[in-house]
């Protein structure tokens, strides 16, 4: 009964907000009810974005952990879905570009069933390949295999079919559906907040807190908590009760009601991974400071702004000299490259950022998307709201799905 009343206030709001002239809530026809159903109304929140411990980590490689830098921002409220998308929800998607524009289509947008041995080779997983997206037992399941190209089109459809209910009744349409941004994701994640204006980070995780147990000891997500190479969780001790994915609506949700922000299957977000020369730049300084720096030695701090400056005047050559520059009028004994010792410095690092852009595929950077949330086969530092993955737009994997957003009409 709680539920019910509930989803009926969410919906006046939702159509208060800009939606439809009328709060006629009865009157909305059950195929857009059943769309609207799974969104929930993210307040808008100034927090700080890629707030990460890099203590929380296992594997991770450092230069990732680098690239999460933190930075404040301002999310606007929008609209999120509870839940990842189904396997259920996808195969109506795609039995519908079927009946629509025949089989091709279909298998255009069909997810790739075969991630599950391409990821896996050596982990006997051949019977997903066929019982995973389609079996009516995982009906309930995130859908995987899905890239962020096939997640859009997912997004496409389901704002047709939204929108053809409403023009169908005589409503307002509504704005489409589409993938959350990073911010957005991050602001969902972290919860509602007292403070709207300053909202900090201080929990890691997205049920608000930074341990990965409740008070009894239950593990509160879908991850791998104890390393298996072979692509399994280690559930000897109980631990998330799950060897790869877990129901949609699985583990508690966090406080505006949404489930597995943490966990289960990674998420694809809209943005792109851009990483320009001062990012770059800075990672270097984080990545040198962190291995070298002695526990008593402050880090270094060049001006980056200053950096930019160059960069934007005169380039990269510039800049990285600029760097070199102000670490030498810094004179710290922790320096590991002396004045004789300058033209290797600046080799290193123009090879080092030479080398970070083609093993992040930086070249193709508009290609390149942000994933989110950490996956049933990450480890904890993927888990934290802060942290973030990178996939190719037009790749897919067994580890990564995505959930619905829809922008807030003011």
């Amino acid at each position: 009964m709680k539920n019910s009343i509930l989803t009926s206030v969410l919906l006046l709001a939702f159509f208060q907000s800009g939606f439809a002239q009328k709060n006629d809530f009865g009157k909305i026809p059950k195929t857009a009810k059943k769309w609207l159903d799974q969104l929930v109304l993210v307040e808008g929140k100034t927090f700080i974005m890629g707030n990460v411990d890099p203590a929380i980590i296992t594997e991770a490689d450092s230069m990732l952990v680098a690239s999460s830098l933190e930075r404040r921002v301002t999310a606007a409220a929008f609209y999120i879905s509870k839940k990842e998308v189904s396997n259920l929800e996808y195969r109506q998607f795609c039995e519908a570009m079927s009946s629509k524009y025949g089989k091709e289509a279909s298998r255009q947008f069909s997810p790739d069933t075969l991630v599950w041995s391409k990821d896996f080779p050596f982990s006997y997983f051949e019977a997903m390949e066929t019982h995973y997206y389609r079996h009516p037992a995982y009906d309930n399941y995130p859908v995987v295999g899905v890239s962020w190209q096939q997640a859009n089109a997912y997004c496409k459809w389901a704002s047709e079919e939204l929108n053809a209910a409403l023009k169908a009744a005589g409503k307002t349409e509504s704005p489409n559906f589409r993938l959350p941004t990073e911010a957005e994701w991050e602001s969902a994640a972290l919860g509602k907040t007292t403070n709207t204006n300053e909202a900090q980070l201080g929990e890691r995780f997205a049920w608000g807190s930074s341990s990965l147990r409740d008070k009894k000891g239950l593990i509160l997500a879908n991850f791998r908590n104890l390393p298996d190479r072979n692509g399994f969780s280690d559930n000897s001790t109980g631990a998330d009760n799950t060897a790869i994915t877990a129901p949609v609506k699985s583990y508690l949700p966090n406080s505006y009601g949404i489930y597995n922000m943490s966990g289960n299957v990674s998420e694809w977000v809209e943005d792109v991974m851009r990483i320009d020369i001062i990012t770059l730049l800075k990672l270097v300084d984080e990545n040198r400071n962190r291995i070298s720096a002695p526990a008593n030695e402050k880090r270094l701090k060049p001006d980056f702004n200053q950096m930019m400056e160059v960069y934007k005047k005169s380039g990269e050559t510039a800049a990285i000299d600029n760097l070199f520059e102000q670490i030498k009028k810094m004179n710290n004994s922790n320096f590991p490259f002396k004045e004789n010792a300058g033209k290797n410095f600046k080799d290193i690092l123009k090879s080092f950022l030479t080398d970070y852009r083609r093993f992040y595929n930086i070249e193709e950077s508009d290609k390149l998307r942000v994933v989110k949330g950490g996956s049933w086969f990450d480890g904890p530092y993927y888990l934290q709201i802060g942290a973030r993955q990178t996939m190719n737009e037009n790749k897919s994997c067994s580890r990564v799905g995505f959930r619905l957003a829809m922008t807030k009409v003011n």
